[in-house]
């Protein structure tokens, strides 16, 4: 794991990259690769590469940037290609040769075979950069899922590239500015999509995506190489309930085996939660060594405290177990240092326990980490989805049949009298627009349109894309795998994996994603709705997995948490204050928001009338990211000492 920059000239391609600036964008990167640095600068044009590496696999060599044998090609890579070792014998007979033993070589002479349709090829995590010097072109490609970042800008006369946006920033004349039309969908979602980021003139590359970039014309060209869909092969076989099971307990038990590829000490974050057990109890099963295990608390919350599941797991497993409980005072120490690491806001109180167990992790000598991410979304295993697939069954849809003038004047009529929340249930069915926007909208229409004291459709027709591509690729879907779809497609990329990718690269640990392989992924997409969501269990099928492997029952089927709880119980009536002070001390938010409204949020937070924690938490996280980017707070995080 690492963290890669790189600047392509484009007004002047003959005119080399200074090397001032090139090392300047790596040093800021140094959290995501302590251990060397490398850089890379051609002698005839205008490409440099830049490089910090995280030492996981093939600790002797591998060094970046990595030329192929005739150094016309040049690449720098963040990630893990867990299929590389056997790409290599066949690329051996056909007569390559190999100079280490790390997976970013074989993407080098993968790219000699096929050129940048290599990236179909590699099954993993990555966002890479590759310099073609006899095409003249420059590949970047970010993974299938989304799981690794890459920013991009395009100034006058050159294209910047870089694992976080800090590092665009050090690029002499580069300066952040404010992409206001972002800011709404950001309320919407919590993140920005991509390729949109918070920062005017910073793009995001999309996950699945690929840009080739002509250094002699400029002209730069936007590919889409994947996208989540069901494997048609599967979705065509009809099974038996039992059967998918059978088939996913073999996906599972491949990905996890494939992500303990590693020559450091590797572990995982436990919670005591389903989709964390069944990874351990597999890890434990396939190591050749004790796992490493993690788990956090918030202190004096008992919403929040699931060690005592953790702590089960980890004796069951024979694991070496860490426990690591936070408080008030953390998540105000933390805050500053997140936002910085985050480059965006990513509005998600998970970040604050989350950076103190990668902190925890780091400490105890581990350097690889595995993750749950991404197994709720594939297998229904929130219960907003039971509640949102039975409602959209029982009420919206019946409701939705009616005139669409009918719909319009109960929205009208009653509108007024509800709970805003209702209220914009009651508008989006009137308008035929859709009953789910994801599974964390801090700011629906009515909020918003309070909160800013105007109203757009920026995030209603951000929702509706999102929707339109998933039924155009997936015809008839079920509402759950409408539901399903969307998620995959931004809040999962876009929120939860930048935050388990900036949170914990910040600490200089990797963290990996085994629910998210792609084939597994594709596998789940073509499952029925029905097993996922049965009798009333949610994410059944992988429930019944974690039954065959030995995980105990009354753990799989007690009541779901949220990782340390939820949104909901992590701001206390301390925090609150703090949130309320920083937020009507800031021109940013005093120039933007009804403070009045905010006010209110406030005091019916306290009151116990709503739960706007959620809400709260997102504005705070916004005022104090404007602060550090834009209010002159922004400071080096102290980066970490390592021997």
């Amino acid at each position: 794991m690492c963290g890669i920059c790189g600047v392509l000239n484009l007004r002047d391609s003959a005119a080399p990259v200074e090397q001032r600036a090139l090392h300047a964008m790596a040093d800021v990167l140094r959290h995501r690769g302590p251990d060397s640095e490398g850089t890379y600068i051609s002698d005839d044009c205008g490409v440099g590469l830049g490089f910090r590496r995280l030492s996981i696999v093939d600790l002797a060599t591998g060094d970046q940037p990595m030329p192929n044998e005739d150094e016309s090609l040049w690449l720098v890579f963040n990630g893990e290609i867990y299929n590389h070792a056997a790409h290599r014998p066949g690329l051996e007979a056909r007569g390559h040769r190999f100079r280490s033993h790390c997976d970013a070589e074989v993407i080098l002479h993968l790219y000699e075979e096929l050129g940048p349709d290599c990236i179909h090829e590699l099954r993993g995590m990555f966002a890479l950069a590759l310099w073609d010097s006899r095409r003249r072109q420059l590949l970047l490609a970010r993974d299938r899922i989304g799981v690794k970042p890459l920013y991009f800008a395009r100034t006058s006369d050159a294209l910047i590239f870089g694992s976080e946006i800090k590092a665009l920033f050090e690029y002499p004349g580069l300066e952040p500015r404010l992409n206001e039309p972002a800011l709404s969908l950001f309320l919407t979602f919590a993140a920005t999509p991509a390729p949109q980021t918070l920062f005017e003139g910073i793009q995001k590359l999309p996950p699945g995506h690929r840009l080739i970039v002509d250094a002699d014309t400029g002209q730069q060209r936007l590919e889409r190489y994947w996208q989540p869909l069901p494997d048609p092969d599967e979705r065509a076989t009809r099974r038996q309930p039992e059967e998918y099971v059978e088939r996913l307990e073999a996906f599972v038990r491949e990905s996890i085996g494939l992500r303990m590829m590693s020559d450091v000490p590797y572990g995982a974050f436990l919670s005591g939660g389903v989709d964390s057990s069944l990874n351990v109890a597999l890890m434990a099963e396939l190591a050749d060594r004790p796992v490493s295990t993690f788990s956090v608390a918030i202190d004096g919350d008992p919403n929040s405290d699931e060690l005592r599941f953790a702590r089960s797991v980890a004796e069951r497993y024979g694991t070496r177990h860490h426990e690591v409980t936070i408080g008030e005072q953390d998540f105000l120490d933390y805050l500053p240092e997140l936002v910085w690491h985050q480059d965006e806001p990513l509005a998600d109180p998970v970040c604050v326990p989350l950076h103190a167990i990668s902190e925890a992790a780091r400490a105890s000598g581990t350097r690889v980490i595995q993750v749950g991410e991404g197994a709720d979304e594939l297998f229904s295993g929130y219960t907003s989805y039971a509640f949102f697939t039975d409602f959209y069954r029982r009420v919206w849809r019946p409701y939705s049949l009616l005139p669409r003038p009918l719909r319009q004047v109960a929205s009208n009529a009653l509108g007024p009298w509800l709970p805003l929340d209702r209220a914009d249930v009651l508008a989006r069915a009137g308008d035929g627009g859709e009953l789910f926007w994801g599974g964390a909208v801090p700011f629906y229409d009515g909020y918003k349109r309070r909160l800013l004291g105007s109203d757009d459709a920026m995030g209603r027709q951000a929702v509706a894309a999102l929707y339109a591509d998933v039924d155009g690729n997936v015809p008839g879907a079920s509402q759950l795998d409408r539901m399903i779809g969307i998620e995959l497609r931004q809040r999962l990329p876009e929120l939860l994996l930048m935050r388990v990718d900036k949170v914990t690269m910040g600490s200089s640990l990797e963290a990996r994603v085994p629910y998210l392989d792609h084939k597994l992924v594709e596998f789940a997409l073509a499952m029925p709705a029905e097993v996922k969501y049965r009798d009333g269990v949610t994410k059944w099928v992988l429930k019944r997995v974690a039954e065959r492997v030995g995980v105990s029952r009354e753990l799989i089927y007690r009541p779901k948490r949220g990782f340390c709880g939820s949104a909901t119980n992590m701001l206390s009536p301390r925090l609150l204050d703090r949130a309320e002070l920083d937020i009507f001390d800031s021109s940013f938010a005093r120039e933007r928001f009804d403070l009045g409204f905010v006010r209110r949020l406030l005091s019916e937070q306290r009151s116990g009338k709503g739960d706007h924690n959620y809400r709260l938490w997102t504005l705070w996280n916004l005022v104090a990211w404007h602060a550090c980017w834009f209010e002159g707070a922004r400071t080096r995080m102290q980066e970490p000492s390592l021997a």
